[in-house]
């Protein structure tokens, strides 16, 4: 995994949250990091920060990425549901993962062999990044 970029509140702005590719959010009691958020950007950069220990107001993170506004995560990620060019993954234990349309399909390739969510849980930021890699090399190769 790679090491995130740490962000604080005054650091959330709409030019960061609008190139998100894969996002995981953890509810408040979630097992893991309750309230932890990381995602990865088309560029490969991972961002965290946590809405419930740090200082990151969620709702204005929603404001300046309106897809979070727009999901619904149901309990134990039962009949959850996220805006149209996004699809859900259930990661177990109150945590969700959010992935975009254009690299959902490749994404779930790697992922394929996981039975569990915990599964998923555990290899999601490996497998995102190699994802978002393998789309930039074959960018590079078209242009």
């Amino acid at each position: 995994m790679r090491k995130p970029i740490e962000l604080n509140n005054r650091m959330i702005t709409k030019e960061i949250m609008e190139e998100t590719l894969f996002m995981s959010i953890a509810e408040g009691g979630a097992m893991g990091e309750p309230g932890g958020v990381y995602f990865y950007d088309r560029n490969g950069n991972l961002y965290h920060f946590n809405y419930v220990y740090g200082d990151v107001d969620l709702g204005k993170v929603e404001k300046m990425f309106p897809v979070l506004e727009s999901c619904d995560f149901g309990l134990f990620g039962i009949n959850s549901s996220v805006p149209e060019g996004w699809h859900y993954i259930n990661l177990g234990a109150g945590n969700h993962l959010i992935v975009k349309q254009e690299v959902y399909s490749m994404f779930a390739e790697q992922i394929k062999k996981c039975k569990r969510p915990v599964e998923i849980y555990q290899q999601w930021m490996d497998k995102a990044a190699y994802v978002i890699e393998e789309m930039k090399g074959s960018e590079s190769v078209l242009f």
